[in-house]
């Protein structure tokens, strides 16, 4: 997600550039030896390498996944399909969650134009749905409206569809 759009993208490469550089001046003060210098720059210089070159930041999705994967497998599924002609979009921050209370949260993030994935604590949030087959729910167009609503008002910058369309600018401008 942090790397999705450009925004988010430059945010993090130049966090990445402004701890090497801190590194590399803690460095510098502490070790005064020529040796010591030589030695820690070689690591710090590799060190940089890995970050800017993306090797340690996926470590540090996977690691936290690790800790969140329990309780998502703890909250009830949902695989929710928009209406023939609707379509769910998406944006540089994919993922929405909310948490009302501590029983009550909901995860939404769109999978594709036609399939968003909901994850959620409290009950089913909408009884008019049909259910499908293995967590399939055919939503409603008032739902995908939501859905949408959503994933635009939590987005940071830019937002993504399957094709160009006109109603999509108002969509987004009138948030």
């Amino acid at each position: 997600m942090i790397t999705r759009g450009d925004w988010a993208k430059n945010l993090h490469r130049d966090t990445l550039e402004k701890v090497a550089y801190s590194m590399d001046e803690v460095h510098r003060k502490t070790y005064k030896k020529e040796e010591n210098v030589r030695k820690m720059s070689r690591i710090i210089s590799e060190g940089k390498k890995k970050l800017m070159n993306g090797e340690v930041f996926p470590k540090s999705i996977i690691e936290m996944a690790d800790k969140l994967i329990e309780y998502l497998k703890k909250m009830n599924w949902r695989f929710l399909v928009a209406p023939k002609k609707m379509k769910f979009l998406t944006s540089d921050k994919p993922v929405y969650y909310t948490k009302i209370n501590e029983y009550a949260s909901e995860v939404i993030f769109p999978i594709s134009s036609e399939i968003t994935f909901l994850a959620f604590w409290s009950n089913s949030p909408n009884t008019n749905w049909k259910e499908l087959k293995n967590g399939f729910w055919q939503i409603d167009s008032k739902t995908v409206e939501i859905i949408r609503d959503l994933i635009v008002r939590s987005s940071i910058k830019e937002i993504y569809f399957s094709r160009k369309v006109e109603w999509l600018v108002k969509f987004v401008n009138n948030r």
